[in-house]
């Protein structure tokens, strides 16, 4: 899989390069930093002085909201191991009367969950909305189409993945670091 790691994320630029320049240690700048054609550019560029003009605490904020975000995130996502531990057969089948109980947080990660583990792939936000909604209508038959040759079915009281991935794609495995910007 695949891990990304940002270690400097909780420090802002200029504390970065005041270190560097403390400590004598030389650095790049990426060429396209200051290319405000990309989004990203244009925001640290733009957006965020202006906001640091609203609110000069804006990045400590964000900072805030993205560690909570991260935490919630977190637990979300290990109490949906648990729902699938607990829950889930050995097929991977997702029993709609404790599914369609839960709250629709958990229910987005235990699909998510459900179905990395089922071809190594992810969701998109519109999948799973629309297997929620199928999961919420419980009519038995009802299929959806999903990414990578993947069926949704619902047999028997249960939400089932059936088919093989279409192609060999690895898990993915992220890791989204919290900071400043």
């Amino acid at each position: 899989g695949l891990f990304i790691v940002r270690p400097l994320l909780r420090a802002e630029k200029q504390e970065i390069i005041e270190y560097c320049e403390r400590e004598n240690i030389s650095f790049v700048t990426d060429s396209t930093n200051d290319d405000t054609a990309y989004t990203r550019n244009f925001v640290r560029a733009n957006i965020i002085p202006y906001l640091k003009q609203l609110q000069p605490n804006v990045c400590e904020a964000f900072s805030r909201l993205a560690r909570n975000s991260f935490d919630d995130n977190e637990l979300l996502s290990e109490m949906a191991c648990q729902f699938i531990e607990s829950e889930c057969s050995g097929k991977g089948d997702i029993p709609l009367s404790t599914f369609n109980s839960i709250h629709r947080a958990l229910k987005s990660r235990v699909l998510s969950q459900q179905f990395n583990k089922h071809c190594g792939s992810t969701l998109e936000f519109v999948h799973i909305n629309a297997l929620i909604e199928l999961c919420e209508k419980a009519e038995p038959h009802s299929k959806l189409s999903l990414p990578c040759g993947i069926t949704a079915k619902i047999e028997n009281g249960t939400l089932r993945f059936d088919g093989e991935k279409e192609q060999n794609i690895p898990p993915i495995s992220l890791d989204f670091s919290v900071g400043t910007f």
